[in-house]
């Protein structure tokens, strides 16, 4: 039931921040082109504080290494491969932790 856009980069990510329609969730791979995942993280966060932001990878995450580099924790993260049941757990549990607008 969710409405999904996919980006090849950060960069584009960014783009359609600046005009695409409201975004509820980001999922961002680590590593992609132009721009890092933690890169794009970074961006992301400055400009939205409260989006729940999902991190993903093939490769060992260090969730330490991740927030002395960024400055904060992602909403959650999921190792790659994952199932979609997984994945939709993740996302599910990323936007329920997110306090409503009143």
């Amino acid at each position: 039931g969710y409405r999904v856009t996919d980006f090849s980069n950060g960069a584009q990510v960014l783009q359609a921040f600046d005009s695409g329609p409201k975004v509820d969730l980001a999922l961002i791979e680590l590593t992609m082109p132009v721009m890092s995942g933690r890169e794009t993280f970074c961006a992301i966060r400055s400009e939205y504080p409260n989006l729940p932001i999902i991190i993903y990878s093939g490769y060992a995450f260090d969730i330490n290494d991740f927030i002395a580099a960024t400055g904060e924790a992602p909403s959650a993260f999921i190792q790659k491969p994952f199932r979609r049941k997984q994945l939709l757990s993740v996302v599910q549990g990323a936007l329920q932790s997110v306090e409503p607008l009143d």
